[in-house]
């Protein structure tokens, strides 16, 4: 599951590279959440499942946001509050 969580993240990290028209404080957003687990996953990956616990509702609504306008980048999201709610984060 780890693994999962941080192959999400890679990919969402790639697709906030490549969008264009992503306002400011949702880029800020999902980028400081991607940032903050691959930072749990690297020092302690069990520490993870604590460090992230606040990321999911954050990045729901985000995803919700920018369903229609980013659906492969809300699908991304989608998926890794997925893994983490598997590793149960």
């Amino acid at each position: 599951m780890i693994e999962k969580l941080k192959a999400t993240v890679a990919e969402l990290e790639a697709e906030l590279s490549q969008v264009d028209s992503l306002d400011d404080e949702t880029r800020a957003l999902l980028q400081s959440a991607a940032d903050d687990i691959s930072r749990a996953l690297a020092d302690k990956p069990d520490a993870a499942v604590a460090a992230t616990a606040t990321q999911e509702s954050p990045l729901l609504d985000a995803a919700a946001n920018f369903e229609a306008s980013h659906p492969n980048l809300a699908g991304i999201v989608r998926r890794l509050v997925d893994a983490m709610a598997q590793i149960g984060i």
